[in-house]
């Protein structure tokens, strides 16, 4: 018994052991928000040079997909709130586009010469979602950028 004890795999044994007794209370918990996708597809926003391919936004801007995904829905949401009847989805999100992509350029060329971003740009949508054949990533042009 002794030398079981000693052993390198007897603490995680009892480590798989007391999580399995405890079960999800935190700080134990499996975190099974994970083990069971949604069946809605998840929208990501990125920035593209003129031919399609992905621009590095974090050597660019200092941001983060996800957070240029926030602020285009944030304008998307402000230039059509009150005023829907006004506009089609296509003009709402050519306006926040061309908004969130000036504010981008601005933060571009603030960070120096090498970080400035290319003078024609596009907006893409990664639509990553869930079917029966796995997973499935979509790409669209939300709108193209040449001043």
């Amino acid at each position: 018994m002794k030398i079981f004890v000693r052993h390198p795999i007897f603490p995680i044994i009892v480590l798989i052991f007391s999580v399995q007794l405890i079960g999800e209370h935190y700080p134990f918990s499996p975190f099974s928000m994970f083990s069971n996708p949604s069946t809605k597809p998840h929208h990501l926003f990125y920035l593209a040079d003129n031919e399609g391919d992905p621009l590095p936004l974090t050597f660019h801007t200092g941001m983060s997909a996800a957070r240029l995904t926030k602020m285009f829905k944030s304008y998307r949401e402000k230039i059509s709130e009150g005023e829907s009847e006004k506009y089609t989805e296509q003009e709402v999100e050519k306006m926040a586009g061309e908004k969130l992509i000036k504010y981008l350029t601005k933060i571009a060329d603030s960070r120096g010469e090498k970080r400035r971003l290319p003078l024609s740009l596009q907006l893409m949508e990664l639509e990553i979602s869930f079917d029966k054949q796995g997973l499935r990533e979509d790409h669209r042009t939300v709108m193209k950028f040449d001043p």
